[in-house]
């Protein structure tokens, strides 16, 4: 019989983390939802490119800048929140 963790941690590796992009400028990324991301944290576009969040206001936008070897703008279509902890 599987542990409580890995039962756990199986339900959280099935939650999708991906944010369709309404807009962007390649800035501040507009969306309909901002499920768990804060200030602070990186997340990424649907190639990896990694951006740290500044900012953002609920279920609205993401403000960013550009990770390490990440593209100065972001320009993609799916922004992928940052793993559940």
């Amino acid at each position: 019989m599987a542990n409580l963790v890995d039962k756990i941690q199986d339900i959280i590796n099935n939650i999708d983390s991906n944010i369709d992009v309404v807009s962007t400028d390649g800035v501040t990324i507009l969306v309909c939802d901002t499920k768990w991301i804060t200030e602070l944290k990186f997340v990424k576009d649907e190639l990896g490119n990694e951006y740290k969040v500044t900012s953002f206001v609920e279920n609205t936008s993401v403000t960013v800048t550009p990770g390490t070897g990440s593209p100065a703008l972001f320009s993609g279509d799916i922004l992928v929140a940052p793993e559940i902890t």
